[in-house]
């Protein structure tokens, strides 16, 4: 029975439409993302945009994310749609990932549908530009994706963007003895700063990341921290001060902030999470974060890392006439001949010309 509303405004579920300036606007974005992928060696990868849904736990050892799309092919087997391109991409690749020459650098620039909201109008489907990269550990491959989004950030001359820096190894140790039910349910709450969701004695360690601010001032908040936790999660309390201070002095034009509750989006993320953030977004428009145990499961001592933008929010916040320039309009109107050899003169010299 067909429950849908005729005289709503809506768009097929999980359809986005980018057209006339728009669409002008998108090829610059993914074009400008492109190139600058190029220049760090990222090179593109392009996955599947439907795949089996039941291969993922068996395979990935991570079920597709219950906001996915499943449909019935013509055999009769279920398939998903593409939500989580990181999810696709390892499933594609993971096969050759025991004898990949490491480090691989990958980048892509695609479309994922997963299901928000009902009356979330024409939201199902997002435009992804991000990078991967696998097979640097620790230290530099942190500090590589953290800086290359900051460049993104920087390239696009967006209005005021934050990065947002946490860690998720924080959160898993000091909730190391919970089951991983409240384990989750504590990400939730601490995610949407609903500490009071929380029990009594979950809300005092809450309280440790309702923390927001520079790397000076997280250095002030934690100095009490030492005799509170285990050396294991010191040393994840160190590297998020070392990650966040030292892209804050590597790329400076782009303000950095420690943010406790950032805890990563995916059940798979481990270690550094970040998220950016910009003026006049409902939310973040680029998120990311080390995803070592997604391989884990795979039984790959692979270590991997990458973010993906949210390109359509990007664009919207963005003027096209000051970011794409005006077309040159030729005086010539009588002869086509003519109007074209003057258009080629100044496509030369790098003008937009219209005939």
């Amino acid at each position: 029975m067909n429950t849908r509303n005729p005289g709503l405004l809506s768009l097929t579920a999980g359809s986005e439409g980018i057209v006339l300036q728009d669409g002008e606007l998108h090829r610059f974005l993914v074009s400008k993302l492109d190139t600058l992928f190029h220049s760090w060696g990222y090179t593109p990868v392009h996955t599947p945009m439907a795949d089996y849904a039941d291969d993922y736990a068996e395979t990935v050892g991570v079920s597709v994310p219950p906001y996915t799309y499943r449909f019935v092919d013509r055999e009769g087997q279920i398939l998903s749609l593409r939500s989580d391109i990181t999810l696709f991409l390892v499933k594609q690749i993971h096969h050759l990932l025991k004898s990949a020459v490491l480090p691989l650098r990958m980048c892509y620039s695609d479309s994922i549908v997963r299901y928000q909201d009902a009356i979330d109008i024409g939201k199902n489907e997002f435009f992804q530009s991000g990078a991967e990269l696998l097979g640097v550990s620790g230290r530099d491959g942190d500090l590589e994706i953290l800086v290359l989004l900051a460049r993104v950030l920087e390239s696009l001359d967006l209005p005021n963007p934050v990065i947002h820096v946490g860690s998720r190894e924080l959160f898993d140790q000091l909730w190391s003895d919970k089951n991983q039910h409240d384990k989750e349910e504590a990400r939730k709450a601490l995610s949407m700063r609903e500490f009071r969701t929380l029990s009594k004695e979950d809300q005092q360690t809450a309280r440790l990341f309702s923390f927001i601010g520079n790397t000076a001032e997280f250095r002030n908040y934690a100095t009490s921290w030492s005799s509170h936790i285990s050396k294991q999660a010191q040393v994840a309390l160190d590297e998020l001060i070392d990650r966040a201070a030292t892209l804050e002095s590597l790329v400076p034009v782009i303000e950095v902030r420690i943010d406790l509750s950032e805890l990563g989006s995916q059940g798979y993320h481990s270690g550094i999470v970040f998220s950016a953030y910009l003026p006049g977004a409902d939310s973040s428009i680029a998120s990311g974060g080390r995803y070592d145990r997604l391989l884990k499961n795979l039984e790959l001592e692979v270590p991997a890392i990458g973010f993906s933008l949210m390109t359509s929010k990007v664009a919207s916040l963005l003027s096209p006439s000051t970011q794409l320039g005006d077309y040159h309009e030729l005086a010539n109107r009588e002869n086509f001949e003519k109007r074209y050899h003057q258009a080629e003169a100044l496509r030369a010299q790098g003008k937009k010309v219209r005939l």
